[in-house]
């Protein structure tokens, strides 16, 4: 719908999701679905500047599409 299939990953790209609720703080994406989808208000796309900006430590903390590996 929008051309970015595979634009996000974060490994190629450095473009993160962010997940935040209505008391605006981060949702980590580890919720059980139901309990994730009734609490999350809004989804970010951060792009490179936008996490450089924040100090690119802070969203990599709480990254939900992270793996590690």
């Amino acid at each position: 719908m929008f051309a970015i299939e595979g634009k996000l990953d974060t490994h190629r790209s450095g473009w993160q999701l962010v997940f935040i609720d209505r008391e605006n703080d981060v949702l980590l994406g580890d919720d059980p679905w139901e309990s994730f989808v009734n609490n999350v208000w809004y989804i970010k796309i951060l792009s490179p500047e936008d996490i450089q900006k924040m100090g690119g430590q802070a969203v990599e903390s709480f990254n939900p599409m992270q793996t590690k590996g």
